[in-house]
Order: structure tokens, then sequence, then C-alpha cells
């Protein structure tokens, strides 16, 4: 991509550090509301789609870089139930080039609810675009990890830089492809290293939660809005 593709990636990564994504819904405040331990704004009771092997339209999922995908998870009706804004396709507009404020929910739904229901204290979340990369998510309030809670994750996830032992799983062609990424923002005056961002190519919006395995979910990718 040439360097007017990634314009507003540069745009939105210094804004990422600007806002500092803590202040999106005021997250270790004591402002925030916090997520009551019994209730949720979604109801348990619907049933939402958990199945495996989701269509995603016409905008096709991004490649798996040459590492073997995790396990199949078959749904079961104990499986939690991924709150709307996070399942697929979630109600939540969210182009992870751009900081958590740049969010739009849908439906009224509100991310200080639990992520999952039965609440759980902490989850997994593993990129799509490479599958040994794990994010560990913790809940910020007694009632258990909250949608807030997961972005913020994705959120610093993304802006952050992959280890060596991650990339090394990887194609080369993959790597030189994120490099041009990053080369392509340095040439927008973006001097920010290689981030996880340069492997979405653009596939840039949340595409929901797939669950694979335990308390793991794959966070999926796509290239436009779902909602």
């Amino acid at each position: 991509m040439s360097s007017s593709d990634y314009s507003k990636s540069v745009h939105s990564a210094r804004a990422h550090q600007a806002s500092e994504i803590e202040s999106w819904g005021t997250l270790h405040t004591s402002s925030r509301t916090p997520t009551p331990a019994h209730t949720v704004g979604f109801s348990p009771l619907v049933s939402y789609s958990q199945t495996s092997g989701i269509s995603y339209g016409s905008g096709s999922l991004p490649p798996r870089y040459g590492i073997s995908a995790p396990a199949v998870h078959l749904p079961s009706a104990s499986d939690p139930v991924v709150n709307p804004l996070l399942s697929y396709p979630p109600q939540a507009v969210f182009n992870v080039t751009y900081s958590c404020n740049s969010i739009a929910f849908r439906n009224g739904l509100s991310p200080n609810d639990v992520a999952l229901y039965p609440p759980v204290q902490s989850m997994t979340l593993i990129l799509s675009i490479c599958p040994t990369k794990n994010i560990t998510v913790a809940c910020s309030s007694p009632g258990g990890v909250t949608v807030h809670d997961v972005f913020i994750a994705l959120s610093n996830c993304v802006f952050s830089a992959p280890h060596s032992y991650e990339l090394s799983g990887l194609r080369p062609d993959v790597i030189a492809r994120a490099r041009a990424s990053q080369s392509a923002r340095r040439r927008a005056h973006d001097t920010s290293g290689l981030r996880w961002l340069d492997f979405l190519g653009e596939y840039v919006y949340f595409g929901g939660l797939v669950k694979v395995s335990g308390d793991a979910y794959e966070v999926q990718f796509v290239s436009s809005p779902s909602a």
C-alpha cells in the first residue's frame, strides 16, 4: 500500500497515544459506572450465534500467516453467551487503527456490560492473524470482564510491538508486507516501530469473537463494518 493508504492509521496512532485510551469509558477512575454483579445489559436468555465457520459475506477473512490454527471448538449449550457487542456480527463498529474513543455502539448497548454471561474474571484473546499471540483480559470491576475491558486489551495489543519469538513462526513474505506497512507509516511521519496493526492490511475492523477452547476466544478482523 502507498503512504496515503496509511495516513489515517498514522493519524489514529498519534490520537491513540495522545488520548491514552484509558480515558474512554473513564477506565481506572471512580466516575466509571461499575458493572452489576448479578445483572447484565443484554439478555442471557436470547440465543446468540456461537457457531464456528461463520460466513463473513463478501469480506473474506485475512489468511492465517503460516501458523496452525487453534483447534475448532464445537458449540455447546454450556458455552457462555457472548455480548452482542462482541459476537458476530458485532454491534460495535471498531476500526482498531483508531483509539477506543472512536467506537460506535449500536442498539443502545453499553460497553460497561459484561463480555460473557455468566460473567468471568478473566478471558484469553487470540489474534486470528497470529494464533500464537495471546492476550489476557482481566476484569476491572468485581462484576467480571466487561466489553470495555476486551476492547482496551485488544487496542493495547494492536498498537504494541511484536516480540521476535512471536514473529518466528510467520512466513518471511508476511513479515515483509508488515514492514512495508511500517515503512509507509514512517514516510507519513510516524516514526514508531513495527506494530501488530501493520499485519492487518485492509482488515482493520473488529469482526467479533469466536470461541476456540476453554476461556479462549479468537479475534476476527474484517475489511468493512458488520453493523
